[in-house]
């Protein structure tokens, strides 16, 4: 760790944040002259949990900046989001965890490592053989770092942060890419025998409602997974085209 604890935060003056506004090291000056003290009070409270939300939070309006096709949106967003990576790194270079330098090297290094079809002498033939090896190189990491290498482990590092319907796609995949994917029906019969399932419920009882809703969500993902659509997307898309006749039709409702 090449941080150390204590480090002057005030280095940055006010001037000095100011010559340099275009390239990385501009923006670090100015997020460790905000974090120093005397710099923003509000800033210089802030901690990793505490911007946990912020980091979620513009993520998604970066992803909402591509679904509008907004570009120069998603110029600024991912400026906000970059914030987000220079502001949690000054706070661990204050601590001393960690370095901004640190961070990237790991980038850099993992990138090169994972890729030794174009920096190594390996060659890929498509996309998929890329996964295949890249898949390969990850489980090689975590038998060198002494970490679980079990199929099973794949799926448990996948973020339960990720929306839910995104993250049963991506565990569906993963399970399939690790060969431990168990043998099911087909995805669309699948689909039907979970509508039936609910509509049994409701000429019955009426119990169960989320174990079934949860089945046909998950017969969703499958579906989605065996042809190659992005389901959380298809659901924010269908989601943006109801916003649209809402509003369509309250406007007229109204008197003209």
């Amino acid at each position: 760790m090449s941080g150390e604890p204590g480090v002057d935060r005030g280095a940055a003056s006010p001037d000095a944040a100011r010559e340099d506004t275009h390239t990385v090291d501009g923006l670090r000056a100015i997020m460790a002259r905000l974090y120093a003290p005397g710099g923003c009070p509000w800033d210089g409270e802030q901690t990793h949990e505490s911007l946990r939300g912020s980091l979620i939070e513009e993520g998604y309006e970066a992803v909402e900046a591509i679904d509008r096709g907004d570009l120069a949106g998603l110029s600024e967003e991912l400026g906000d989001l970059l914030m987000q990576i220079v502001f949690h790194t000054t706070i661990a270079e204050a601590a001393g965890d960690f370095s901004f330098d640190e961070v990237v090297e790991a980038i850099c290094l993992k990138m090169l490592r994972r890729h030794p079809h174009v920096f190594g002498g390996e060659e890929a033939s498509d996309s998929s053989a890329v996964w295949a090896r890249w898949e390969e190189i990850k489980a090689q990491e975590r038998a060198e770092s002494g970490a679980d290498d079990s199929p099973a482990s794949a799926l448990a590092s996948l973020p339960r942060a990720l929306p839910a319907l995104q993250r049963a796609q991506s565990l569906i995949g993963r399970a399939e890419r690790s060969g431990i994917a168990p043998v099911d029906i087909p995805p669309l019969e699948a689909l039907g025998d979970a509508v039936e399932a609910l509509r049994a419920r409701d000429e019955g009882d009426g119990s169960g409602g989320d174990e079934l809703l949860g089945a046909l969500l998950w017969a969703v993902a499958r579906y989605a997974r065996a042809h190659d659509i992005d389901a959380e997307s298809a659901l924010r898309e269908r989601a943006g085209r109801y916003i649209e006749a809402v509003t369509a039709a309250a406007a007229g409702d109204e008197p003209g």
